[in-house]
């Protein structure tokens, strides 16, 4: 009885030991980058068109929303402005803006 209690118990370490040390990994589609991997200042665009300005990224990415298609007038100011986005949101550099100074030290 021991014995099969510490065969099933090995398996089962043995089992959380592998999903412990696979680690997902996420690799951006060609064309495209993580908004984490771009500097302060960058402009980018996401697939669905939503532009903006790259701030900072600490857990979550800080990012300034300038154009957001598809949506009225009077919904605008909503939408656009400072807004807090996955770090992992794949998107295209567009430009990058000169004099951008990081506040961050």
């Amino acid at each position: 009885m021991i014995n099969t209690l510490q065969r099933k118990y090995r398996k089962i370490k043995k089992l959380a030991d592998k999903a412990l040390n696979d680690k997902f990994i996420t690799s951006p589609v060609k064309g495209y980058v993580f908004l984490k991997d771009l500097e302060p200042g960058d402009k980018f665009r996401t697939p669905s068109g939503l532009k903006g300005i790259f701030i900072k990224c600490q857990t979550n990415a800080t990012v300034l929303v300038t154009e957001v298609p598809g949506i009225s007038e009077e919904d605008k100011s909503y939408y656009t402005g400072k807004r807090s986005i996955a770090a992992e949101t794949e998107v295209q550099l567009i430009d990058k803006l000169d004099g951008w100074k990081n506040s961050e030290k």
